[in-house]
């Protein structure tokens, strides 16, 4: 199993970057969201939003499954879909203290 990290880039992220653990790690702390998607081919994706995230109004990054597209979503921007076959499953990560 590959565990790979993503962050929202920039402010008003429309995509996402690959990013290191701790860098992913300051994210959760950023309490504007976070996503761990398996995949069938193993690999595991985690995906943040970040400090630079306008986060009031309850706004996170959330995913959501339409017909077996997995889109993950931030202010109705989709920074990262998932083909349905190339996902098997999905967790919404709640903010932490650092730890997994």
């Amino acid at each position: 199993m590959t565990d790979k990290y993503f962050a929202a880039q920039g402010p008003l992220a429309t995509d996402v970057m690959e990013c290191h653990r701790p860098y992913f790690t300051e994210g959760m702390l950023s309490r504007t969201g976070a996503i761990r998607v398996r995949l069938h081919n193993g690999e595991v994706h985690h995906i943040t939003g970040t400090r630079y995230l306008y986060t009031e109004a309850g706004a996170r990054i959330r995913a959501e499954d339409i017909d077996g597209t997995l889109e993950v979503i931030y202010l109705g921007e989709v920074l990262v879909s998932y083909a349905p076959g190339e996902w098997a499953d999905w967790t919404d990560l709640q903010p932490t203290d650092g730890s997994e």
